[in-house]
């Protein structure tokens, strides 16, 4: 057997009809909606006037890869500058300056290093750099100047501490006499030369090495004898006066 659908004919029950309106069959029921009273509109917003337009300017091209006119090319890694201003240096993109000269003026001029250090120092803070470096340079090479200079002047004192002094010739008149007998060399009146035979010294105004002025008797041959005033030098040399 087959079952049948069931078919219920409660939509076909008729739907109540409004009053005043006739009853109907098979169509839906709608109760008559209250009707609300009409809201008030809000006033009309005052309208904005039209901004004008804008006139379009004529921009030439610019080749790929260049910079514009009027244009600072932008930096890869840093904001690019706003056109007439000066752009802000960032940190570890300019080398600070060296400490050479520092190092030159210190060594040649002393503590006048100071003021290339303070100068550069200023320079180094400025690029967000330390300017320490610039002051350990100037103290480092300072002592260094300090402890060189005292280093010669302790190796000079010690090599003259260590050489004896030259022996100074001391001069008798004994050794006198002999060196005018030897070494003397005289011209008579013509230019011709007179040997000594003989010769006596004496002592005027000498040191305790015998120089100074002597008065010496000097005899040649042909019984001549002449008296001559004789200066002795430090070393021992002598000229006749």
């Amino acid at each position: 057997m087959t079952a049948e659908p069931q078919i219920s004919g409660y939509w076909q029950q008729p739907n109540p009809a409004a009053p005043g309106q006739p009853q109907t069959y098979g169509a839906a029921y709608h109760p008559q909606q209250t009707a609300y009273p009409q809201q008030s509109g809000y006033p009309q917003q005052p309208g904005y006037p039209q901004q004008p337009a804008y006139s379009q300017q004529y921009v030439a091209p610019v080749p790929y890869g260049a910079a514009g006119y009027g244009q600072v090319p932008a930096v890869y890694g840093a904001p690019a500058p706003y056109l007439g201003t000066v752009p802000p240096v960032q940190p570890g993109m300019v080398e600070p300056p060296g400490i050479g000269l520092v190092v030159l003026v210190t060594a040649v001029f002393g503590a006048f290093g100071a003021f290339p250090a303070a100068k550069r120092a200023k320079e180094a803070r400025a690029l967000g750099r330390s300017g320490r470096k610039y002051w350990l340079a100037f103290s480092a090479t300072f002592a260094a100047s300090w402890v060189a200079s005292f280093a010669i002047l302790f190796i000079a004192h010690a090599h003259a501490a260590a050489t004896p002094p030259a022996p100074r010739t001391v001069v008798t008149a004994s050794s006198l006499e002999q060196s005018i007998l030897h070494e003397g060399d005289f011209r008579d009146t013509t230019g011709a030369v007179a040997k000594p035979s003989a010769a006596t010294c004496a002592a005027q105004n000498v040191d305790q090495n015998g120089a100074g002025t002597w008065r010496c008797m000097v005899d040649f041959k042909g019984k001549k004898r002449m008296s001559f005033q004789v200066t002795v030098r430090a070393d021992g040399g002598w000229v006749t006066g």
